[in-house]
């Protein structure tokens, strides 16, 4: 996936092409797009309501011994629908706290035929 050229994330701005600041670094590119999946809420997305894991509403959830695998489930399908074509899911690790949430992902780029090199995101919600 040589080639890279999309816009960064958090927007900003680049004085030298007075546009928005853009990445070639396709490790960031992929952390930068797995919390855009995880915190965005289904229907925030008026072009793609169905975009989004929304970890949000699990910090005020009920907690219960299947709350973890539910969420671990949840995490898995939207990655692999939204970014499968980027990316592979290796292991999700989801912890609980009193107000907060914590998603580990663990995932390998498909950036060539041979293994790759594992990469991992974490991303909390706190209240």
């Amino acid at each position: 996936m040589s080639g890279l050229h999309a816009v960064s994330f958090p927007f900003a701005f680049d004085p030298a092409t007075r546009g928005l600041q853009q990445t070639t670094d396709l490790e960031h590119y992929a952390s930068e797009a797995i919390r855009q999946v995880l915190l965005t809420r289904a229907g925030e997305r008026p072009h793609r309501p169905d975009l989004g894991a929304g970890l949000q509403p699990f910090v005020f959830a009920p907690w219960t011994e299947a709350s973890p695998a539910f969420l671990r489930t949840v995490v898995q399908d939207n990655l692999t629908r939204w970014l499968g074509h980027l990316l592979v899911v290796i292991d999700v690790v989801v912890t609980h706290g009193d107000s907060s949430v914590h998603v580990q992902v663990r995932y390998r780029l498909r950036t060539s035929p041979g293994p790759g090199r594992d990469a991992t995101v974490d991303v909390s919600v706190l209240t």
